[in-house]
């Protein structure tokens, strides 16, 4: 097919998994970038280049690929998707870039959903990132409409904050339930 073809994004997505498996990392690498130069409409190819930059702990990679990711998006060519951009949001927390996570999660947030996981993960984000005020309010909304009983990391958090911003600190019961 790519003799005929050379950009076809299916048989390079492919060849790249097998890539992989051979342990033909490079050669894996240029076909991942491939696809999603070629087709960057296709939410798997971001993710498969997520993810093999993630177990290559490649950081400044996955920092690029993030900033290309939300370019793309807003150009116009890719849609925010609620899984790639949480996916993208987990990983880049775990190497430690908040700030850049903290996008991700933030253009996701007002897709509707009865998961609390983003929202606790935009209060925590937002904490290691130093955005105070965007922690405050997204812990207060989850101590408000939570429909789970509040953890003791979002407490935490948000008991944190009020010390920050210098806010009296109500008085909260950690086992309530709605």
């Amino acid at each position: 097919i790519l003799s005929k073809a050379p950009n076809n994004s299916d048989a390079n997505h492919n060849l790249a998994i097998l890539m992989v498996a051979e342990n033909e990392r490079s050669a894996a690498l240029h076909l991942f970038e491939k696809c999603v130069h070629v087709r960057p409409d296709v939410h798997q190819y971001w993710m498969s280049l997520l993810q093999f930059l993630h177990e290559s702990l490649d950081r400044s990679s996955i920092e690029k690929l993030s900033k290309k990711f939300i370019e793309t998006v807003n150009q116009g060519v890719l849609t925010h998707d609620w899984a790639l951009s949480a996916q993208f949001g987990h990983i880049l927390n775990s190497h430690s870039l908040h700030r850049e996570a903290l996008k991700h999660y933030l253009a996701i947030a007002d897709i509707p959903s009865d998961d609390d996981a983003i929202r606790s993960n935009i209060c925590i984000t937002a904490y290691l990132a130093g955005e105070i005020d965007i922690a405050y309010d997204f812990c207060l909304q989850l101590l408000e409409n939570s429909k789970i009983p509040m953890v003791g990391i979002i407490l935490s958090v948000l008991s944190k904050c009020f010390d920050i911003l210098k806010l009296e600190k109500p008085a909260i019961d950690e086992n309530r339930k709605h």
